[in-house]
């Protein structure tokens, strides 16, 4: 019975945070189960991938998930939290919720880690071998989200949030060739197998400590 009530005001927290953002609410789902799917489309469709074995498409499913699968990753949970950081009355808010905050902010961040699971498990029954690519998109996605906690608590802004997440997945493309340095991601070349997933084992550790970060960081507005 506790726990029917407690997961009953959890789900109607998160349908007042999925309210807040509005139509921006749907842009991660549209992103992942629309957009990208049609990107892999356009892709398979590629003459040059066609002529060629599968290996070609997922490469080029590989670049287009580290792209936008990261940055998506930040998106509720940056949104879910704007309100408290930028809107009225947010002492109030920190005051009576800041114990549920974060931990739906958990909650969002797992809602769509599942978006990109039920993605790539179609995938991979198409073109075997997309497991691993899983994986590490996984722990990425959770940094990056990490990450956009962390900031949006140190920096009090959405905007400037949104533009280190921006700026660092910029970074990462802008800087591919670098394969294998911390804390880039952007790794074309790795074998799909489970000693490849070692490389981003500092992510998911930084990713922790991002996440304690933000429960931890005093707010200014609470004193």
């Amino acid at each position: 019975m506790h726990h029917t009530k407690y997961l009953n005001r959890l789900g109607e927290r998160l349908r007042l945070y999925f309210r807040a953002m509005g139509k921006g609410a749907a842009v991660p789902v549209v992103m992942v189960l629309v957009v990208l799917p049609v990107l892999t489309l356009i892709a398979a469709t590629n003459p040059s991938n066609m002529q060629n074995n599968a290996s070609m498409l997922r490469l080029e499913i590989t670049i287009l998930s580290y792209v936008f699968l990261p940055f998506f990753a930040a998106w509720w949970p940056i949104f879910a939290l704007k309100n408290y950081i930028e809107g009225d009355g947010r002492e109030l808010l920190w005051v009576f919720q800041s114990s549920s905050i974060f931990f739906d902010a958990a909650v969002l961040i797992i809602l769509y880690q599942l978006l990109t699971t039920l993605y790539f498990l179609v995938l991979h029954i198409l073109l075997k071998e997309m497991l691993f690519l899983l994986l590490r998109l996984l722990i990425i996605n959770f940094f990056v989200a990490a990450l956009a906690l962390a900031s949006i608590k140190v920096l009090r802004s959405t905007a400037l949030s949104f533009m280190l997440i921006l700026l660092y997945i910029f970074v990462n493309y802008m800087l591919s060739d670098n394969m294998g340095t911390f804390p880039l991601y952007y790794h074309l070349q790795l074998a799909a197998d489970a000693a490849s997933l070692r490389l981003f084992l500092p992510h998911l550790i930084c990713g922790v400590g991002l996440f304690g970060l933000a429960v931890v960081f005093p707010d200014r507005s609470t004193g």
